[in-house]
């Protein structure tokens, strides 16, 4: 009677644990392995490698360029203003000298000599940054060329389109120098043309 009643303990007792015990699938309790995602790794041959520096160094060489072509801008804006002042300040002293007016004419050749030697430091600055951009432009010549043997189709061609607006740009600025230098040296080969005349008819 003990051994059945055991028996039976067992039994009910055991039924009782695997009720207890949650019961899941076998795919739930199987951690899913997640697919690896495929990185590109970037290519770093030395074609790569070559192609990226030819494409850095024409970048660097135009933006060497803008910034000396905005600069040479600047200082020949000043330039021209400057040297038609000066063409503004001989056609003053020359119709003053013809009055004879002495304290005015002085005061007014002070300011000539001080905007000729405004007028001369700016030409001096400018020649400087010419010096510069001419250079920056012989760089984005052969960066163009670098890049073409490269194979970096794009480079080349920022290269030439950059080369070719630069040197016209350069040229125009170089042309309204010139064209106010004309004025006023034709201004000042006209004051002095005058003054001998002066001069002989104040000694008769």
């Amino acid at each position: 009677m003990k051994k059945i009643a055991f028996s039976k303990w067992r039994s009910t007792g055991l039924t009782v644990f695997l009720c207890a015990v949650p019961f899941t699938k076998p795919s739930e309790t199987i951690p899913t392995v997640k697919r690896l995602e495929t990185v590109d790794v970037p290519d770093l041959g030395h074609r790569s490698l070559l192609r990226n520096a030819s494409s850095s160094v024409v970048t660097s060489a135009s933006a060497l360029v803008s910034q000396g072509l905005m600069t040479l801008n600047e200082l020949n804006t000043a330039y021209i203003k400057e040297a038609y002042h000066l063409v503004t300040l001989f056609t003053e002293h020359s119709s003053i000298t013809d009055q004879n007016l002495g304290i005015l004419e002085d005061d007014l050749w002070q300011e000539i000599i001080e905007s000729r030697a405004k007028l001369e430091e700016n030409k001096r600055a400018m020649q400087e940054v010419e010096s510069v951009l001419r250079s920056a432009l012989t760089v984005l010549q052969s960066a163009g060329e670098a890049a073409y043997l490269a194979g970096v189709e794009y480079s080349v061609l920022e290269a030439k389109s950059k080369h070719q607006q630069a040197t016209d740009y350069l040229s125009l600025i170089q042309s309204e120098a010139r064209r106010a230098d004309r004025e006023l040296t034709k201004i000042q080969a006209r004051g002095i043309k005058e003054t001998p005349t002066q001069e002989k008819g104040e000694g008769s």
